[in-house]
């Protein structure tokens, strides 16, 4: 029944709040189904964040500051995905955090919350901002800090891209509708069903980012706080196997990956203080490391000269190599051309 009736309040909005909400109905039902799991601020429905403070109203449970609605949402789904360990679930709350707000008119913006999330991951997050609006500048920057707090969680960083919004209205548009679409019957979203979807940034933009920043220092220290030990290791785990993939490729990702070190050392250090000395420590002690990682030189030729031999194996023969003395033969041979 509440869907009932969450369904006949949207359709009677009307035209100057631009409806858009379910433009990405996917992420708001993934969300939505996270905050089902605990929902203290009684809130109506996940969609009711992405409204106007006026069409938000009704359905805000006991949140009275609505600029910040969205921001709640997403910090309780987040809350409730992260206790059930539910990668997917974090994903889209962050997701959902990142949706632009109905505003009026085209090109209107939507306030900034003024309150501070639970879940570091979520206030490093921003919401979009109309594109006809002064403010859709940093839409991009929105989907970077995204696809960094993505990647911390585990989640794939690519999926910032489908936060974006539509095309540019035109301002005095009396509709108020600019180019956008509304269909709660599209369970992917619509947006991406019309092809309307304006990227802010390219997947390439998105691994050059993350290469070269490391993921938020209050988000660390918030952890380490909250001794949150084992969201560190994790966090250590993924940027790893981050770096262990981009030297296989022979790609120069070893600046901001080196960030894990810093992460497995705050994680045996519980305490702000003691998590930023021991991050600086590491990114310092490792720095040489790093910079001589960066070609994958030596990567690259471990896994050529590993698959000679196992082809040798496989084949019946002997290998016709030693794998130290082949790899080092390897690295010679390209550090010399």
């Amino acid at each position: 029944m509440k869907t009932v009736v969450v369904t006949l309040f949207l359709a009677g909005l009307v035209a100057s709040e631009a409806p858009q909400e379910h433009s990405h109905e996917a992420i708001l039902q993934a969300t939505q189904t996270m905050l089902e799991l605990n929902n203290p601020l009684q809130i109506e429905n996940a969609v009711f964040g992405l409204l106007g403070d006026a069409g938000a109203k009704s359905g805000a449970g006991t949140v009275t500051n609505l600029k910040c609605l969205q921001q709640n949402i997403a910090d309780q789904a987040f809350t409730n995905a992260k206790a059930a360990n539910n990668i997917a679930g974090m994903a889209n709350a962050l997701m959902f955090r990142a949706l632009e707000r109905n505003t009026t008119p085209v090109g209107g913006a939507s306030e900034a919350c003024d309150e501070t999330a639970v879940n570091p991951e979520i206030a490093a997050v921003k919401q979009h901002q109309d594109p006809a609006s002064p403010d859709a500048a940093g839409n991009k920057q929105i989907v970077l800090d995204l696809a960094t707090q993505l990647q911390a969680v585990g989640a794939d960083p690519n999926l910032a891209i489908q936060t974006g919004t539509f095309p540019a209205g035109t301002i005095g548009d009396p509709t108020g509708d600019g180019f956008i679409c509304d269909d709660s019957a599209d369970p992917v979203g619509c947006i991406f069903s019309t092809s309307m979807l304006v990227a802010d940034v390219t997947e390439a933009e998105i691994a050059s980012h993350l290469a070269g920043s490391q993921v938020s220092g209050d988000v660390v220290v918030a952890q380490a706080e909250q001794g949150d030990l084992a969201q560190l290791a994790e966090l250590a785990q993924t940027v790893n196997l981050t770096k262990k993939a981009a030297d296989l490729q022979g790609e120069s990702n070893a600046k901001g990956t080196i960030f894990a070190l810093g992460a497995k050392a705050a994680a045996a250090h519980p305490s702000a203080a003691d998590a930023q000395k021991a991050i600086t420590a590491a990114l310092s002690i490792n720095a040489t490391v790093a910079a001589a990682a960066v070609d994958g030189v030596t990567a690259r030729c471990t896994t050529a000269v590993r698959q000679t031999v196992q082809q040798s194996d496989n084949s019946g023969g002997n290998a016709v190599l030693v794998e130290s003395d082949g790899i080092a033969a390897c690295v010679s041979a390209q550090q010399s051309t």
